[in-house]
């Protein structure tokens, strides 16, 4: 069995397998060594009872034709990637409900319903409407932050047309103060909506914390998702396909315990064996990793990973199998409710919903459905409890998001077949996420884009993922694959 390859990567979640499918797609050699039994991260899923739950992310973002997600199905040459492009999702605030549409034109109608036809109003989604017009674009040319070199700064200036540079200044600006300087500081349902959305696609804690580019980007995702058929299950039955059609080869069940060594000649221990590689790609967790690199590698990761210590988010996932009777009373299949504009964010107050599609066996038996209910939690609310303390906290927040999530369905959970609730000790159990850490490093404006953790650590090593630039979800993990696949092609 060959032990030496041009590159190894670390995980077989999105951005490890992105990286290793584009490297190999371009004549290198590949190896993806993961510690569990099954691709996916923090875009897995499980199965149970006949059921397969999506136990991260739910959706895909931008693949369609040109988009980022799009651009990478080409380059590797999974043509036959089966997606339902969703028509957006619902929003159930305290006192109203608003539909995220797909179609820009009834989004736009939407918003000035919901917010108020104003000028201030106007001139708030004009802004947001512009960054998201142009970053998206620049985005799918290959951005690349933090700007490390002359060649990163090229490549800055020439995704953005010259009309476009002007738009940069606001990479030192918040939502929150695009927010205030448009009058709409007291419009709770707007501050509501952009709360929420900015959790879920930043990890930011509120929307002064969100960088306003970041967020223009990660509250317009409603026209660009997509679900698998097959939900992850079946995106990741796919792909590992295609990887290995391009002769790349995958270790699942493989432990590393040390890297060691410089380019090119680099070595990770596993418990399996000993590999050889001319470069590293890492995508585990970033203080999990660290704690294996090479000393070079550590000391460059070291003043990110102190800085972030205490900004790491966590999740609850509750995963239902419903007869399909249970769910069929809206047109969407995706919700994200938000309970109580006062109150913090997350254990439920800012939760999401999403379904799997009717007719689609390979998530759910016939007649039936897979529900996913998830929230945000905070980390150091978990790691207090003694095990008496979790059991009793797991089913009190299931039940809660539940009762929560019947604002939507009356009738969810009536007559459940599976019932499972996922809390952070899970995460950290069975995923091997840092205290059950998921999705990276909360977004701020001190740790993202200029001031994130570089892909390249020097000696051959990089790192992607939701650790570094861009930051967590499926856009973001394609990206950072991107630069780490592309700077070790240009090094070669």
């Amino acid at each position: 069995m060959r032990d030496s390859f041009d590159v190894v990567v670390l995980g077989a979640g999105l951005a490890g397998m992105a990286a290793a499918c584009r490297l190999q797609a371009n004549g290198f050699s590949t190896l993806v060594v993961e510690i569990h039994d099954k691709l996916g991260g923090c875009a897995g899923y499980y199965e149970r009872d006949g059921f397969s739950f999506d136990i991260g992310a739910t959706t895909l973002v931008d693949f369609d034709e040109g988009g980022v997600g799009g651009e990478f199905l080409k380059e590797i040459g999974l043509t036959d990637l089966a997606l339902e492009h969703l028509p957006g999702y619902q929003a159930w605030l305290p006192d109203q409900t608003i539909t995220l549409h797909r179609c820009p034109e009834h989004w736009r109608a939407e918003r000035l319903r919901a917010f108020g036809d104003t000028p201030e109003t106007r001139r708030f989604w004009r802004v947001m409407d512009e960054l998201a017009a142009v970053f998206w674009p620049g985005a799918a040319k290959g951005l690349r932050l933090p700007i490390r070199d002359a060649g990163d700064v090229t490549r800055a200036l020439t995704t953005l047309s010259p009309a476009h540079w002007r738009h940069a200044r606001h990479l030192l600006t918040s939502l929150g103060q695009l927010v205030r300087s448009s009058g709409l500081a007291e419009s709770k349902p707007l501050r509501g909506l952009l709360s929420m959305l900015c959790e879920d696609t930043l990890h930011a804690r509120c929307i002064e914390d969100a960088p306003l580019i970041n967020a223009a980007l990660g509250t317009s995702i409603r026209g660009r998702i997509a679900r698998p058929v097959g939900g992850f299950k079946g995106f990741w039955t796919a792909l590992a396909r295609r990887y290995r059609d391009l002769g790349g080869d995958l270790r699942l069940k493989t432990k590393v315990t040390k890297v060691e060594g410089v380019a090119p000649s680099l070595r990770v221990e596993t418990l399996r064996g000993v590999f050889q590689a001319r470069a590293i790609v890492n995508t585990i967790p970033a203080p999990n990793f660290a704690a294996m690199a090479p000393a070079d590698a550590r000391a460059r990761m070291a003043p990110f990973l102190r800085r972030d210590a205490e900004s790491y988010g966590a999740g609850i996932v509750v995963c239902l199998g419903v007869p399909q009777s249970e769910v069929v009373d809206h047109d969407h299949r995706h919700h994200q409710l938000l309970q109580d504009y006062e109150a913090p964010l997350g254990d439920g107050n800012n939760m999401f919903i999403s379904i799997s599609a009717a007719g689609d066996e390979l998530c759910a038996p016939a007649g039936h459905r897979a529900v996913m209910v998830s929230t945000h939690t905070e980390l150091s609310r978990w790691r207090d409890y003694d095990h008496a303390q979790a059991v009793a906290a797991k089913a009190e927040i299931g039940a809660q998001l539940l009762r929560y999530a019947r604002r939507v369905y009356p009738r969810l959970g009536d007559n459940a077949r599976v019932l499972e609730i996922g809390t952070p000790n899970a995460y950290a159990r069975f995923a091997r996420r840092p205290h059950g850490a998921v999705g990276g490093v909360r977004i701020n404006m001190r740790n993202s884009n200029q001031f994130a953790m570089p892909c390249d650590l020097g000696g051959g090593v990089y790192v992607a993922g939701d650790y570094t630039w861009p930051g967590l979800g499926s856009v973001a993990c394609l990206l950072s694959s991107r630069i780490a696949a592309e700077k070790i092609m240009a090094a070669a």
